[in-house]
């Protein structure tokens, strides 16, 4: 840790002040330097910044120019000295107008000791000017004039050595040179701004409305000069500025408000007029008090030190001045130093207040409560106890003070009924007997008062670990030799089923029937014999406890019931010439007999005969129809219908013709072809269309009406009429035809 930083710091917090450069705001102590021999405002800086000799600063809205650097303390912080500016000088720089800060002396001296150095008298007309040695300075010759003090002044000397600064021996002239003495010459505008406050302090979250207004070479205000003043913020996120000058603080820190006027009657290279700021620079601050307690209990007699904590953006302020107040003196007091006296039982407002540097008050207050000095309160645990006979249950008892637990308190303990419960001297209590009981708990505090719990208490007969409800479903099992049957053993305990139980199985005639325990297919029984007897499942639950099921068991000789057979046929009609297949069905018990053999008969096979799959009508005429089977008893089953043979259709013999069936022509010449369609040989009118194909184009077409044209060539080839079934197919799916062919001859 640096202490002397630490030191520093805390300076700058409280005696601080907020230093303008280059735009930038920094913190710096400020110390007046006392100069007998020169009028000039000269100041002691001490800052942990970085200063260059010839820097402009400003403080207080004035200017003031680095002239020396002293030493750095500690290596902490560094001295330097400052002088005011109170002047704008401009000289021609080499046909550029500089325009520089400056102070003047009518004294020579040693800048590097401005208080106790060498100094010497300048002549008569003849003064010293200190500006900035800068790149414009440069440009400055000697010979050069300019005008300031309401006269024309000539620069006969340049000094360089000190770092930083141009020093120039300036002689007063009457006007000599190429330079008129015209003093309005001279005498052009020397715009400026002015600003209040120039610096200041603001405390986070308030404003703070700045007053710029132009100015001229004589300070006076200008008013209006057509110029409006433009603001800018070097740190928005520390504080913004509106256009009319409202500044409004965001966050803790230091930053800067440039407000700017353009110069009216100077342009730079580009044509652009040059501007006049001025810097006001300020901090924004917050204090931040904390005090601790906030709530606390003081006994009569004793007493409690308040802690305080005052901080400033954060960093804490060294012994920070407070006052301390009590609300009701009767019955707490605090002094000046924070410490709290218990007077007497009650409620008092302790009040810390601090106020700021800038006259903000701040505080905190400390609800105080004085009590006298014990406040037992004993407890027992548990608040009541519910045992068995013979069952123990230990007792703790909690005993604090003010809250605090009072350690290994000493409680005696007494029962109202031993013959239902005991308790030791430590707490441990016993049923004895079954029904109802208290127990008293007793401390005395250090107060000499009696402190008595009573715990309630209830003695019951113990209840057994397990109460075992064991059954078997069915709970009688009865069947036929060969049969078998299942049972299913169920265990709960308490209600809730034994879940994984083991259980054995014994039958007492396993002549009659034996029985087979398994988990996976079943416990089963088996009935061997007609008789009864006993199965017996057993369990064995955690109490050690073995407890039975007996089921009793029926076996009987099963006597099966004669078998019904039954067949049924029906009545039937079948066209002579066609084919039946007869209807019947053959059962046994009611199911349906597919293995039984079948044998048909018929009454009169002039009228129908049967092969043994089905029945053909032969003439018209009705006969009876018997089926039968043998039954596995040996007995004949047999069912007799009725079958009418019926006269089968007459059916219409279709033929096809066509006339003449041979034709002999000669070539180019035409015939006609008659086709006709005909019904049990008549003429009727054809359901079929017709067409008409040639077998050989070459020797002769045939229409579609059926005239025939011989062609140019001597041949043969048959002329087809074709009728076009299209409702009947043959076996490739194609419809039927038929044709009359008619076979010609062309000769020469």
């Amino acid at each position: 840790m640096n202490t002397q930083l630490n030191h520093f710091k805390e300076s700058l917090k409280r005696n601080g002040k907020v230093i303008v450069v280059n735009n930038l705001s920094i913190k710096a102590i400020v110390k007046e330097v006392s100069d007998g021999t020169n009028s000039i405002d000269t100041k002691e800086l001490l800052t942990v910044a970085s200063l260059r000799q010839g820097e402009i600063l400003s403080y207080h809205d004035l200017n003031y120019m680095v002239v020396t650097k002293n030493e750095t303390v500690n290596e902490v912080y560094g001295t330097y000295v400052l002088k005011n500016c109170p002047f704008i000088v401009k000289i021609d720089c080499n046909n550029i107008m500089g325009i520089f800060p400056m102070y003047c002396d009518k004294q020579s001296f040693d800048l590097s000791s401005p208080v106790s150095g060498g100094v010497g008298v300048v002549p008569v007309n003849t003064i010293m000017v200190t500006i900035q040695n800068t790149q414009p300075s440069m440009g400055i010759a000697l010979g050069t004039y300019f005008y300031k003090f309401n006269s024309l002044w000539q620069i006969s000397g340049k000094d360089r050595t000190k770092d930083g600064l141009l020093v120039l021996t300036c002689d007063w002239t009457m006007g000599n040179g190429s330079y008129p003495d015209d003093e309005m010459y001279w005498m052009k505008h020397d715009y400026g701004i002015s600003v209040l406050p120039s610096e200041g302090n603001l405390y986070l979250g308030d404003t703070l409305q700045l007053d710029a207004n132009p100015t001229d070479h004589d300070n006076s205000i200008e008013g209006d000069l057509s110029n409006p003043v433009t603001y800018l913020s070097s740190n928005t996120a520390i504080a913004t500025v509106s256009s009319t000058g409202l500044v409004t603080s965001k966050t803790l820190g230091i930053c800067s408000i440039i407000c700017s006027i353009n110069k009216g009657d100077e342009w730079d290279d580009e044509g652009n007029p040059l501007k006049m700021s001025a810097i006001v620079a300020l901090e924004i601050y917050n204090y931040s008090m904390v005090s601790t307690p906030t709530l606390s209990d003081v006994s009569i007699g004793s007493s409690l030190q308040v802690s305080t904590v005052v901080s400033r953006s954060g960093v804490a302020i060294v012994s920070p001045s407070l006052t301390y107040s009590s609300s009701n003196i009767e019955v707490a007091t605090v002094t000046s130093q924070g410490l709290i006296n218990g007077l007497a039982s009650g409620n008092s407002i302790i009040t810390v207040t601090y106020i700021d540097v800038d006259g903000n008050i701040y505080y905190n207050t400390i609800t105080i409560a004085v009590e006298s000095a014990h406040n037992y309160v004993f407890t027992v645990s548990p608040t009541s106890i519910s045992v068995d006979i013979n069952a123990m249950s230990q007792l703790t008892p909690t005993v604090t003070d003010k809250g605090i637990a009072v350690s290994s308190p000493i409680v005696t303990y007494s029962s109202d009924n031993t013959s239902m419960a005991t308790v030791s001297d430590t707490g441990l209590v016993t049923g004895v007997g079954e029904g109802t009981n208290t127990i008293y708990a007793n401390y005395v505090g250090e107060d000499g008062a009696n402190y008595t719990v009573t715990i309630p208490m209830t003695i019951t007969v113990p209840i057994p670990d397990h109460i075992y409800d064991f059954t078997v479903n069915p709970t009688s099992v009865s069947g036929d030799v060969g049969d078998i049957s299942y049972i299913n053993p169920i265990v709960y305990d308490k209600g809730e089923y034994v879940s994984n139980a083991t259980f054995t199985f014994s039958s007492d005639n396993e002549a009659i029937a034996t029985v087979v325990g398994d988990v996976d297919y079943g416990n089963s029984i088996t009935g061997n014999a007609e008789g009864t007897c006993n199965v017996t499942v057993t369990y064995i639950g955690l109490d050690s406890v073995t407890y039975t099921f007996v089921v009793p068991v029926t076996v009987t000789v099963y006597v099966a019931p004669p078998d019904v057979y039954v067949i049924t046929a029906e009545d039937g009609t079948v066209v002579a010439g066609k084919s039946l297949s007869p209807s019947y069905n053959q059962t046994v018990n009611g199911y349906y007999m597919s293995w039984a053999v079948i044998t048909g008969v018929s009454s009169d096979e002039s009228i129908f005969t049967y092969d043994g799959y089905y029945i053909y009508g032969v003439a018209e005429g009705t006969a009876t129809f018997t089926v039968s089977f043998v039954g596995d008893d040996g007995i004949t089953y047999s069912a007799t219908s009725t079958i009418t043979v019926t006269a089968a259709p007459h059916e219409v013999v279709k033929s096809f013709t066509v006339s003449p069936t041979t034709l002999s022509l000669g070539k180019v010449t035409t015939s006609q072809l008659t086709a006709a369609y005909l019904e049990d040989g008549v003429a009727a009118e054809s359901p079929f269309p017709l067409s008409f194909k040639t077998s050989k184009a070459t020797v002769a077409t045939v229409s579609s009406s059926g005239l025939i044209t011989t062609k140019s060539l001597v041949g043969t080839c048959v002329i087809s009429a074709v009728w076009t079934d299209e409702n009947a197919y043959d076996d490739y799916g194609n419809y039927l035809t038929y044709t009359a062919p008619c076979s010609v001859s062309v000769h020469a």
